[in-house]
């Protein structure tokens, strides 16, 4: 790892990363090249609420979602209906994590209502309550994950700031009326995202769909509509069954909008301007010099490598945009060398088992 500072703070990059971590650096601009940063969010006028937060709006297939935590225990409690238009169980994960470390502090499961077959209706709603006392401040995130043939009807929490990351599938439509509900009702959606799309699956899905002051009206079934928006924008769909896909978040009221990244922190690529960056951080090192030749050694582990269908192993040089400056590269030499660890009697057993392994699925090839 390399830290570059455009001016020198830190002897090393542990006590950069700490400082970031205590929140020392909010004021200052970081960058992250090939490299992510804990993503640890304070808000320093957070208050908690003594009120309920209900969102009783029906969402289909998986989630992220991320609240914030400060003097009060993580409570939340998630309805699940199965739609059972698939054959198979819906059963559902739903795990909690520190956002800033990846940390799990829960996991549980809202079950299969019973019904395995394809068209039977839903033998009654699944519910996942969940309570964390003394937790530390900052976001943490919710992943919800299945099928697509569930909706999470309703959810209830005592946090006051909840947030849908990226995707949001609203399914309350007159298409799932002998599922779960009586009928299509609107909802309004609020966000940041700058890139967002709309498709529908069903043609009771087809509606225009106020954003911000403009329309975009869904005429083609399973046909993308997309949108480029300017700040936080306020979403109308009149009669939901839509899959919404978007680079930002989503809240369904400006009281429960927060951002839950780091606003500080930058991601960069070849073409972003540095002239506002205090600080990169990165995986690259510098290079090293040996008799005039630039010098640079890689470490890969074998097991995380992609192999094609004869078992090799292809490696790429890359060099972007040296075609443009028509110059060239001169490649002196390219060692490669292979590690493994020493036979012992810890790990002759599996070694035996794999060599074997190896052998029948050569000779099944071979056949």
């Amino acid at each position: 790892m390399t830290l570059f500072q455009k001016e020198v703070k830190y002897d090393t990059i542990g006590s950069f990363i700490n400082d970031y971590v205590d929140n020392v650096l909010v004021t200052d601009e970081v960058g992250q090249y090939f490299y992510r940063l804990p993503e640890n969010r304070i808000i320093a006028d957070y208050e908690k609420s003594n009120r309920e937060t209900v969102i009783d709006h029906s969402i289909r297939g998986s989630q992220i979602i991320y609240t914030y935590i400060k003097d009060e225990e993580l409570n939340f409690s998630f309805y699940k209906t199965d739609l059972n238009r698939y054959i198979g169980s819906d059963s559902v994960a739903v795990d909690i994590f520190q956002h800033k470390n990846g940390n799990s502090i829960f996991s549980g499961t809202l079950d299969d209502d019973g019904v395995e077959e394809i068209g039977d209706l839903s033998e009654g709603t699944q519910e996942l309550s969940v309570q964390i006392p003394n937790l530390e401040e900052g976001v943490y995130r919710i992943e919800i994950k299945g099928n697509n043939d569930f909706v999470i009807n309703k959810i209830s929490s005592h946090q006051k700031l909840i947030v849908f990351s990226k995707t949001i599938f609203l399914a309350d439509n007159e298409e799932y009326i002998n599922n779960f509900v009586p009928g299509s009702k609107s909802t309004t959606l609020f966000t940041n995202s700058s890139i967002i799309n709309f498709k529908t699956p069903h043609p009771a899905g087809l509606q225009n769909i106020r954003i911000g002051d403009s329309e975009l009206n869904l005429e083609t079934v399973n046909a993308v509509y997309g949108a480029q928006l300017e700040g936080f924008t306020e979403i109308l769909i009149p009669h939901n069954d839509v899959l919404i896909e978007s680079n930002g978040l989503f809240a369904f009221s400006k009281d429960q909008y927060f951002n839950p990244f780091p606003l500080n922190v930058s991601t960069l690529n070849a073409n972003s301007s540095t002239d506002s960056i205090d600080y990169i951080i990165t995986q690259y090192t510098p290079p090293s010099e040996e008799d005039g030749w630039i010098t640079k050694s890689q470490t890969f582990e074998v097991s995380d490598l992609y192999r094609d269908k004869s078992g090799n192993l292809r490696f790429r040089l890359s060099a972007p945009g040296l075609g443009e400056d028509e110059d060239t590269i001169q490649v002196k030499e390219i060692r490669v060398g292979f590690e493994k660890p020493p036979l012992t009697l810890s790990n002759f057993s599996e070694r035996v088992k794999n060599f074997i392994a190896k052998t029948i699925k050569k000779i099944r090839n071979e056949k």
